[in-house]
């Protein structure tokens, strides 16, 4: 379903089948619940409300050469000199807040690449937080392949889309 300009959709289901509500914001999924639809031989309304909390922009988008491997979520040792200037920029700059954008290349599922693209955000969360990084000044943010930056028709593209940015985040008040 596609939600209208409120938000707001519907849609009729069989009666005595289990569902899982898929919640999709533009950029990340969550399962929002699993609900049993009982069987009353009857038509009925059952309603659910989902809220999702939105930032309202970036200050900056800090590019950074953190790439990973096909498949995986696994810093490099070669990127962890990248994301030591990025610790040291955030410790210079204490009240800096971060998102940690992570991508994939085409290969595999949607719901696949979803799931591994958070893990390399949290991956780098991680990193930054056992150096000494506030974890509430980092969210971790999987894109999956959504946001290529090359052509995922290419190995070379695609070693491109598998990547971490960090955007400066300003957050709603």
């Amino acid at each position: 379903l596609i939600s209208d300009i409120d938000g707001k959709s519907e849609i009729a289901v069989d009666q005595g089948q289990e569902y899982n509500i898929k919640v999709f914001k533009a950029d990340t999924f969550f399962v929002f619940k699993q609900i049993k639809v009982p069987d009353l031989n009857y038509d009925f309304t059952m309603n659910y409300n989902v809220q999702i909390k939105i930032f309202e922009g970036y200050l900056d988008i800090i590019n950074l050469d953190v790439h990973f491997a096909s498949n995986s979520a696994e810093i490099k040792e070669r990127d962890k000199e990248e994301l030591d200037r990025l610790y040291d920029r955030l410790f210079n700059n204490s009240l800096t807040q971060i998102e940690l954008a992570s991508h994939t290349d085409s290969i595999g599922s949607d719901e696949s690449n979803m799931r591994l693209s958070q893990r390399r955000s949290n991956s780098v969360k991680k990193y930054l937080v056992e150096k000494g990084i506030d974890e509430n000044r980092i969210i971790a943010k999987g894109y999956g392949e959504k946001e290529p930056k090359e052509s995922n028709k290419s190995p070379a593209g695609r070693a491109i889309n598998r990547r971490t940015e960090v955007r400066t985040v300003i957050k709603n008040k």
